[in-house]
C-alpha cells in the first residue's frame, strides 16, 4: 500500500511538472514572440536611421554641389561687373569722340561755307 501511495504521489508530481513544463513554454513562447515583434520593431527603426543617414548623406552632397554652383555663379558676376565697368570707361570715351567728331563737323561746315563764300565772291 505505501508503494501504490509513492506511485501516486510521483504520478502527480509528473503530472504537475509538466503542467508547470507547458505554461513554462507557453510562458517562453510569448516571450519569444515578443521579442520576434520587438527585433522587427527595432529592425525597421534601423531601417529608418539608415535612411535617414542615406538622406543626410545626399543632403549633404546637395549642398556642396549648390556651395560650387553659387561660387561659379559668384564668379560670373564679378567677371560681369568688371566688364561692365570698362564698358561703362568705353562708353564715356565713346561719348568725348562723340563731342569731338560734332566739333570738328561744326568747323569742317564752317570752312565749307567759308570756301562756299570765297568761291562766291571770287566769281
Amino acid at each position: 500500500a505505501g508503494q501504490n501511495e509513492n506511485i501516486l504521489e510521483l504520478e502527480t508530481n509528473i503530472q504537475e511538472n509538466e503542467s508547470q513544463s507547458k505554461s513554462r513554454i507557453k510562458n517562453l513562447e510569448l516571450s519569444l514572440r515578443a521579442s520576434e515583434t520587438s527585433l522587427l520593431e527595432k529592425s525597421g527603426v534601423i531601417q529608418d536611421l539608415q535612411n535617414r543617414l542615406v538622406d543626410s548623406a545626399e543632403f549633404d552632397q546637395l549642398l556642396e554641389a549648390a556651395g560650387d554652383v553659387v561660387a561659379e555663379k559668384s564668379h560670373i558676376i564679378t567677371n560681369l561687373e568688371e566688364r561692365l565697368a570698362t564698358a561703362s570707361k568705353l562708353r564715356e570715351k565713346l561719348d568725348e569722340a562723340s563731342e569731338i567728331i560734332a566739333e570738328k563737323s561744326r568747323m569742317i561746315t564752317g570752312l565749307n561755307n567759308g570756301l562756299a563764300e570765297a568761291l562766291e565772291l571770287r566769281r
